[in-house]
Formats: structure tokens, sequence, C-alpha cells
């Protein structure tokens, strides 16, 4: 007989006497009391009860101190020589515990379901109250009343809150028995204990996991950032390389010969600007918050928001004039942009569309704003909307919630809209998503507005290039050729006396050759042999007053340093422009 294909009796269908002494009455209000059984039968295949047992993770685990204590406390309140906590799976029973049973079972801690009262409990769903085990009609013929000696039984279903059965607490005595009231009772308490017991350690584990898989996302994170963080040196060097070729280039021309070398320092700005937002997006914010206009914010953002356009896909800004001031992170404001402006194309990868970006502004009377439950002010919303594949009804719920995703795995990480929704909150903002499937997705964000308008950026003003009589001697430090002897032909052109090396050994050994034949040092950062750190520290050491300007394709790594951000006079993030190194020249040496 297979064990889907049991005798299904009810309490009510055994002969008289097999409850053990219990009315039907008294078992019936038992269980009307508790929340443990409901009489519907049960497939041991079931796949969602298997699932259940293998979600708790305790199949083939040690047995748990807790179970043990529940199964001795069995025995001594109700007086019997065995009792079990046991899993029924669809091959055999596991016993997540026992007190008092003998070898080889205690030691293997399963039997095969021939030797199993405990499934008759999980099949039935409700208690099996069993007084003399030889005479009862449903397990009289089981191999456990021979051959582990059960002759009389009273075991109670184990029920998960989500209704699987996965089980039963049963108590065994090795003789003809009369159970009471009292002892399923005692039993039904157990039970609940046992099941408290079970998911409160199974939602433990699973915050564990979840704590432990944000740890993995973080590392990952932090890696990604330090991957960022180099390719954006590496990236920047080359364009620092461009950038002093293209100015040299526009010295030497006549001013109508310039227009296509203006257009490539054009280029150069857009590339940075592309750089400068991935190490925005990849290194954590410094929660440093300033009165902005989102319309500028936005503007910004465009060149790495615009690598989502394609031939199919046409990213718009329709940038209306409007009371734009928010108190805000900028580079926050850019992750939230590039977290929706994905998700856009994302879902727009399979049909042409647009992706579109508005700002404006709106005032609230006294009455609250339904949609965001505003009160009376000024806000600022940001609207981004495509005509992508939409989002179902029923999951917009959820997705804020963290590692939620409808992506396939490796596709999407389910960080994006909860870093959102993080991002909102830390700005006092409301987020509203609409969505239609085949249609498309509207994302509206509301800000509080400021009263203050936005400082306008600070216009750097040089009254001269140089001054070609002052004849400042300057000593160019850099490991990459074009951009060393590059600066010191651009400078030399300007009327300055650089003199440029690739290597800072031997820059060293001219300062030391002549510590008073210059006046400023222009050194990279990161260049073999010797750091830029290193040298600045050996310069100072014979030297201390004379000004050094450090330079790096990447300013973070430089701050991370430490010492050589401090002892160096002024920092400059390459690719930087001809005159902002002029005004940093001239303010040193002035």
């Amino acid at each position: 007989m297979t064990a889907n294909n049991l005798p299904s009796e009810d309490l009510n269908d055994l002969p008289d006497g097999s409850t053990g002494g219990l009315s039907f009455n008294e078992v019936k209000e038992i269980l009307q009391q508790s929340a443990v059984s409901k009489r519907i039968s049960v497939d041991l295949d079931d796949k969602q009860r298997l699932k259940a047992l293998k979600d708790l993770d305790v199949l083939d685990k040690p047995s748990r101190r807790s179970f043990e204590l529940l199964v001795d406390l069995a025995n001594k309140l109700l007086g019997t020589p065995v009792a079990l906590i046991s899993l029924v799976t669809d091959e055999r029973q596991f016993f997540l515990s026992s007190s008092g049973l003998h070898e080889p079972w205690a030691g293997c801690r399963e039997t095969p379901l021939s030797h199993s009262f405990c499934r008759h409990v999980v099949q039935r769903n409700e208690p099996l109250v069993v007084s003399d085990a030889e005479a009862h009609a449903l397990v009289s013929a089981n191999k456990a009343v021979d051959e582990i000696g059960v002759k009389a039984y009273l075991g109670l279903p184990v029920v998960l809150p989500d209704g699987s059965v996965i089980g039963s607490f049963c108590a065994i005595d090795s003789k003809p028995r009369i159970w009471t009231g009292d002892d399923l009772e005692t039993i039904k308490k157990l039970v609940e204990l046992t099941i408290v017991e079970l998911t409160v350690k199974h939602e433990a584990r699973q915050q564990q996991e979840t704590l432990e898989h944000r740890l993995r996302q973080a590392q990952k994170m932090q890696a990604i950032g330090q991957l960022v963080g180099g390719v954006a040196h590496d990236f920047n060097n080359v364009l620092g390389a461009i950038q002093v070729q293209s100015e040299l280039l526009q010295a030497q021309l006549k001013d109508q010969q310039v227009a296509p070398v203006k257009s490539i320092r054009e280029t150069i700005r857009s590339a940075k600007a592309i750089v400068q937002q991935l190490l925005n997006w990849s290194r954590p914010a410094d929660g440093k918050k300033s009165i902005v206009s989102l319309n500028e914010v936005v503007e910004e953002s465009l060149p790495l928001i615009s690598t989502y356009s394609t031939k199919f896909i046409e990213v718009v800004f329709q940038n209306v004039p409007c009371n734009d001031a928010i108190l805000a992170d900028p580079n926050q404001i850019s992750q939230i942009l590039l977290n929706l402006c994905g998700n856009a194309a994302y879902a727009m990868k399979n049909k042409a569309g647009k992706i579109v970006i508005e700002v404006s502004d709106f005032e609230v009377g006294d009455e609250s704003e339904s949609q965001f439950e505003l009160g009376a002010g000024s806000f600022v919303k940001l609207r981004v909307s495509d005509d992508g594949c939409g989002i179902p009804k029923e999951l917009l719920p959820r997705i804020h919630d963290p590692y939620f995703t409808t992506k396939p795995i490796g596709e999407g990480t389910g960080l994006g809209l909860w870093t959102v929704y993080g991002i909102v909150n830390e700005h006092n903002g409301k987020i509203d998503v609409e969505s239609t499937p085949l249609e498309g997705t509207t994302v509206e964000i509301v800000f509080p507005a400021s009263i203050d308008s936005p400082q306008p950026a600070e216009v750097k003003q040089i009254d001269k290039l140089v001054d070609a009589s002052s004849q400042i001697r300057l000593l160019v430090v850099d490991d990459e050729p074009v951009i060393a002897q590059g600066l010191e032909s651009l400078l030399n052109l300007h009327g300055y006396q650089a003199k440029g090396f690739t290597n800072g050994l031997e820059a060293m050994r001219e300062f030391v050759a002549d510590p008073g034949a210059f006046d400023i040092v222009i050194t990279d950062q990161v260049m073999p042999e010797i750091s830029g750190e290193k040298l600045i520290q050996e310069i100072k050491a014979i030297r201390p007053g004379i000004p050094i300007i450090l330079c790096s394709g990447y300013s973070e790594a430089i701050q991370r340093t430490g010492k050589a951000a401090h002892l160096a006079d002024a920092v400059c993030e390459k690719p930087n422009e001809f005159e902002d190194l002029v005004e940093l020249i001239q303010q040193l040496t002035s």
C-alpha cells in the first residue's frame, strides 16, 4: 500500500474505544479550541508541503536543545516512555527530536513510512488517539507495533502558519493505555511551542541570510566602486593628455582656426562629466546638501543618462523654467535619475519609445494634495515617463522592496527603486508610480521647494592668462610623456619657464642639484619608482616653503592617501583646464 493510498477513516469511523477513553465530543471540543488542526486531507507528496519542510532547513540536521527539552517534558507530564517530534516527508519520517526511543532508531533518527504512525496524523490532519495498537483498524498492521514496541499512541499534527502539515508531536506507550482529555491538551500545548520554535528560528535564519546577502551586495558595490575609481583614473589620464595637446594646439593656431579644437575640448568636458557621474554613482554619497536647481542637476546628469539612448530609444529633457530650487545632494538626485532612466530603458529594450524627463513647480493650499498626501506649501516635481512594457498592477506595491526585481537572474539586483525610495525619504520627498502594462510607466517625485535661490556657479576670472615678465620657474612631473611634454610646451608658450620630467627620480635629482632653481612644482600622484606623495615629502624636506600642486586622474584616490593631499598646497584633478591650472599657479606664487 503506497503512502498516498491509505485508509482515510475519520475518528468517528473507528471502533468503539479506539479513542482511548476520550469521547468524540471531547476530542472535537479540544480541536475547536486549537488552531493547530483543520480537517483537510493531506497528500504526503504535496509540493508546497515538501517545500515548506525543506525551507525550514531542519531535516537531517542536529537536534536542537529546545526540541529535546520539549520531548523530555512530554514524557514527564504524561508518564510515557517515548515522545517524538516527527517530520514526515513523502518517503520517510525523520525525528526532529526523540526521548526514550531505543536503538537503532534513536541513532539513525528516521524510519521508513511503514513504521510510522505519524504519517496518518499528517495525512488526516487531525489527532490520532490509539489505546491499543494491535486492536486498532488503522495501525494494527504497522511494523512499529512489533519492531519498535508501539502499543499506545497519542499524536497531534504540527501545522505551520501557512497551513503546511509537516509532521506530528506524539507520545508513545509500550503497553495499552487509556488517554485522557488532559493528555491531549498537554500535547496540544507542546505542539504550539514546537511551532513557535520552528517559525521563530526559521525567521531568524531568513533575517540572517538577508543581512548576509546585503553584506555581499555592499561588498560587491564597494568592489565596483574601486573598479570605477581605477578606470576613472586611467581614463582621466587619457583625457588629460588629449586636453593638454588640444590646448597646446589651440595656443599655436590663429583665432579663425581654433573652432575644431574648441569642439575637441567640449567633448573632453562631456567625457569628464560622464566619468564624474560614474564616480558619483559608485561611491557613497557624502550627504552634503545645498540649495540647487533641479533643472540644472538634470542638465548635468544628461551626459550619462544619454548613454541609454539608442536608435530606438530617445531621451528627452523638457527644460521648462520654473521655481525649481530644492535642498538636496545633487549626486543623490543624479543617482535617482540614473536608476529611473535605466529601468525605463530596460522596459523599452524590445520596443521603440521615449524617456521623457520633466521638472515643474506647484503649490498646495490648505487641503492635502491627494496623490502625495502633501500639506500646504510649495513643491518641485521631477517626472520620468517611458513607453515601455509597464508593471503589472499586482506588483506595484512591491517595487520599492529591497531585492525585489522582475528582471531575470543576473540582470538586476532589486536595489534600484529601493535606493530611489531611500533617497527620496532622505530629502523629505514623496514618490508615486503609475504604470499600465504594454503602455508605459510614469514616476513622479516631489520635493519641498526652497525659499532660497540656488547659488550661481562661481565664474573663475583670470585677469591675464600669465604675466610673461614674471618668468615663473616650474618643475613638471608626470609619467605620461604626452602630458609632461605637452604641459611643458604649453607653459613655456605662455611665458613660463617650465621643465618637464616623466620620471620622478630624475625630477628629484634635478631638484636636489639646485633647490632654488624652481618656484613651484606640479606633480602627478600615481607614478612608478616614486609616488607623488613620496616626491612631495622629499622636496618639502629640502625646501619646506616651495608650493606644490598635486594632480591625479581620480581625486578621491588622493584623499585616501591622506599625506599627499595634506602636504601639497593645492590639488588638481585631471583633465584640468589650463586656465584653472594657471589660476592655481598665480595664487600660489603671488
